[in-house]
């Protein structure tokens, strides 16, 4: 009894904090990837790989689930646990994740970090912000620009 009313105070805390717009154009764009896996490489691919013909679309669908919980994760924590997480895992995955395509993990914890910056109630001159997020964008758009292709 204690568990439902904790699951049910956490789902409706969430539910009311997060921008549903954007958390349903989010899961109509999952929804639209994973109905382009099923429908484009899934039986093309499986035939030159010789696995299951909804192996890619399985693939994804465990992706896009992993991706919902880390989205609620990431939507239900306050802003200072958020950004403080933010920074913290904007450096590990910049130096520390070489072998994931750390750029990838880089990103969305840049516009958390800059947001921070910019948003920051210090009595900080406004170009003096834009000028640390600018020092921040730099070496991320040179990380991008030196990424090797994969193919």
């Amino acid at each position: 009894m204690l568990s439902d009313n904790v699951i049910y105070n956490f789902y409706y805390a969430w539910w009311k904090k997060i921008d549903k717009t954007i958390f349903l154009l989010i899961i109509f764009l999952f929804g639209l990837g994973l109905f382009f896996s099923l429908v484009s490489t899934s039986l093309i691919a499986s035939d030159k790989l010789n696995t299951n013909n909804y192996f890619f679309f399985f693939k994804h669908l465990i992706y896009i689930c992993l991706g919902i919980l880390i989205l609620i994760f990431f939507s239900s924590l306050n802003k200072k646990p958020l950004f403080t997480l933010s920074i913290l895992l904007f450096f590990i995955s910049l130096f520390f994740l070489p072998r994931f395509q750390p750029i990838e993990l880089v990103k969305p914890f840049t516009i958390i970090f800059i947001a921070t910056i910019l948003s920051s109630e210090k009595n900080y001159n406004i170009y003096y912000k834009y000028f640390i997020s600018f020092i921040v964008i730099v070496p991320i758009s040179f990380l991008l620009m030196m990424q090797p292709d994969i193919g």
